[in-house]
């Protein structure tokens, strides 16, 4: 019995802790299962929290990048303003000229050189200007320019700033031109007049600009409109190796234009002075030259006729010989072609009794030699064509002759000799010449601007 109780009991502990296994195997994958639920909802809460922080990253990031584009859109713009402002603010144009010129023989002058064989730097040039707007009523102004006679040197002819004061008054500083000519404001843009070149003959002055001020003044009376120009300043140059200073420069130019007429006169003075050098002495000049000039020219799209007078005298005559000159120029255009023909000549009124101050050794005294008079013409027969609104080609040929010959005796002019050796108008002093007192040039040229 003890051993049926025992084996009872044995039956049912089995059975209770069989049981109670069970117990824990079925309650087990349920306990799991709600904790993997409750990680996962803690899993997705914090992904849903780092989803909306990267969102909330992502817009800032996009504003930022936003607010960096509108700010960079906004200096784009300011840079596009400044530059377009500065490229409308400033303007450039420029001059070309092209050329060939062949001389019966070798022929020269203080500048050109005219050879007996072809040439391709007499007449070559090229310039640029640029013109700056500073504010509405103020502008600078610079011009360069590289001649083939100067060895391609760049050089500024004019760098001034000019403020208009009204429309018709303006007033101009820094280096300008000296309103000598017609054509002074134009002499190096080939394109603006009719010959190849400026004649020499009468644009001899080699001083073309100064350092100062200058009031231009625009006026009408009835149906003459004017313009008037008054200056003053100085200048200093360097010719044919001679320093020559030009001090208390003055000077008054009026232009008056009816219909197709054009009227002009000017008057200029100046204190000048330069040193000479021969051999050990040195010779020092000084006077007060006056330059008087008047003009007239008639262009009515179809005739054309230019003229000019011009008078250069000192008041001690020590400095330069009283000396005329003169030039016109008629023409006519048929179509896009322009023949012309113009005679030109220089002339001295008298001997010059050069007269100033040697220092040789330790002496110094008064010096005097004498030049004699000299004279030049130009008979010349062109032909302008105008490739189009902004290009010309012209042929010239030119006959230069001394009117009145010295008998072999050298001038400035045709110098066949030292004594004037290099400051001949042409000059003769070649072996080759033959030409004597005249001589032929043929020129031609291709003129545009830009």
């Amino acid at each position: 019995m003890n051993r049926s109780f025992s084996r009872k009991t044995n039956i049912v502990f089995t059975l209770l802790i069989l049981l109670t296994g069970a117990a824990h195997v079925d309650s087990s994958p349920t306990t799991d299962i709600e904790s993997l639920k409750r990680d996962n909802a803690e899993l997705k809460s914090k992904v849903e929290a780092l989803e909306r922080q990267q969102t909330l990253e992502i817009k800032k990031i996009h504003s930022a990048v936003e607010r960096t584009d509108r700010s960079s859109k906004k200096r784009n713009e300011s840079i596009k303003r400044s530059i377009k402002t500065a490229s409308d603010r400033l303007q450039m144009s420029g001059y070309l000229s092209a050329g060939v010129t062949m001389a019966e023989d070798n022929m020269g002058s203080t500048k050109l050189n005219f050879k007996d064989k072809p040439n391709f730097r007499t007449d070559s040039v090229v310039g640029l200007q640029y013109t700056y707007n500073v504010v509405d009523n103020t502008q600078g102004v610079v011009q360069l320019i590289a001649q083939g006679y100067d060895d391609w040197q760049v050089n500024a002819e004019w760098a001034y700033v000019i403020y208009k004061f009204r429309d018709d008054l303006k007033f101009r500083a820094g280096r300008l031109r000296i309103p000598f000519y017609f054509e002074s404001e134009n002499l190096d843009v080939g394109f603006s007049y009719p010959w190849v070149r400026p004649p020499v003959e009468f644009y001899f002055l080699e001083i073309r600009s100064f350092e100062g001020i200058d009031m231009l003044y625009h006026f009408e009376t009835g149906e003459v409109i004017h313009d008037l120009q008054i200056l003053t300043g100085s200048f200093n140059e360097t010719i044919l190796g001679n320093d020559i200073t030009g001090k208390d420069a003055g000077g008054i130019n009026i232009s008056s234009q009816y219909r197709d007429f054009t009227f002009r006169l000017a008057w200029h003075q100046v204190d000048v002075s330069t040193s000479l050098e021969l051999g050990s002495a040195t010779i020092n000049i000084s006077d007060k030259a006056t330059y008087t000039s008047t003009g007239i020219k008639y262009d009515n799209n179809r005739d054309f006729v230019m003229a000019e007078y011009s008078y250069l005298t000192g008041k001690e005559s020590t400095f330069t010989q009283d000396t005329e000159y003169g030039v016109i120029t008629l023409g006519r255009w048929y179509g896009n072609f322009l023949p012309y023909i113009y005679y030109a000549y220089i002339r001295s009124l008298n001997d010059n009794d050069f007269l100033g101050y040697g220092t040789c050794c330790i002496f110094t005294e008064r010096v005097h030699f004498d030049l004699p008079p000299f004279a030049v013409s130009n008979y010349s027969l062109g032909l302008r064509y105008n490739v189009s609104a902004k290009t010309a080609l012209k042929i010239e040929i030119s006959h230069i002759f001394d009117p009145e010959p010295r008998n072999g005796i050298p001038d400035l002019v045709f110098s066949g000799g030292a004594p004037s050796d290099g400051l001949a108008l042409y000059d003769a002093n070649d072996e080759k010449n033959s030409f004597g007192d005249s001589g032929t040039i043929y020129s031609m040229v291709f003129d545009m601007v830009f």
